[in-house]
């Protein structure tokens, strides 16, 4: 469902006149108006996970989500077997090369930026 938003553009205050099942012709402040918007909007989430309750309104967002349940890691390091499922995950890793206290695990040969990254890996190898 699509909101107008008709505000007086002379005063701090503004008329929302939403475009839902009734009329509301709030006045709010310009800091309510957004928040007043949102709650009075629908929210329309096309995209459905096939294997969760999860839903989203973009498609690229939904992808993401179904390749945490798939365990597909595209993005893979150059220099190690370290795999990730999002860009910015392989670009911290690669840090963690180019640093002086870069420490690797002695168990599965993942490099970590810190000697603490890799001590909150560990204790996350302990729970799985």
């Amino acid at each position: 469902m699509i909101c107008n938003i008709k505000y007086i553009i002379s005063s701090a205050v503004h008329k929302c006149f939403c475009l839902t099942s009734h009329t509301c012709f709030a006045i709010l402040k310009n800091t309510d108006l957004l928040s007043h918007v949102c709650s009075t909007v629908p929210v329309v989430k096309p995209y459905q996970c096939d294997t969760c309750d999860y839903s989203c309104n973009m498609a690229y967002i939904l992808k993401k989500q179904q390749q945490q349940h798939s365990g597909e890691r595209p993005y893979s390091c150059r220099q190690c077997p370290y795999h990730s499922i999002a860009l910015a995950l392989l670009k911290q890793h690669m840090e963690a090369h180019e640093s002086l206290t870069a420490v690797t695990c002695p168990h599965c040969l993942i490099v970590w930026g810190s000697p603490k990254a890799l001590v909150l890996h560990k204790n996350h190898l302990k729970k799985n």
